[in-house]
């Protein structure tokens, strides 16, 4: 799903509505430490990509199938220690093996839910 999304990110980078994406970008956490002589790694979160817009604005994307408790926590450190966006993403929908609608990932997780209740 990534490579696909990627591919969409290279068609706007061309048009001109992203002007750099980055793969990858490493964000630390919480930084390595020790304890009663315990040593910690630091905890860093990778999302997939960094994208730099024409204005100068930036956003970190991370794409989704679904989301397990150890992504949910690292987003919610990730939002507490950095201002910067962060969104998830899902494709959607499908054509010929390729996804052709993405969407926010919460969003799309929300929606499911009231589809769901409403055919209770």
């Amino acid at each position: 799903m990534e490579g696909q999304f990627y591919e969409h990110l290279l068609t706007l980078l061309k048009s001109g509505e992203i002007s750099k994406i980055v793969l990858q970008p490493h964000m630390e956490l919480i930084p390595a430490f020790e304890k009663k002589g315990v040593k910690y790694r630091k905890m860093v979160y990778t999302p997939d990509f960094l994208v730099y817009r024409p204005d100068g604005t930036h956003e970190y994307i991370e794409i989704k199938g679904f989301a397990k408790a150890d992504a949910l926590l690292r987003r919610k450190f990730f939002n507490y220690k950095y201002p910067d966006d962060l969104s998830w993403i899902i494709g959607t929908k499908q054509v010929k093996g390729k996804f052709t609608v993405w969407e926010d990932y919460d969003e799309h997780k929300k929606a499911v839910r009231l589809r769901k209740k409403a055919k209770k």
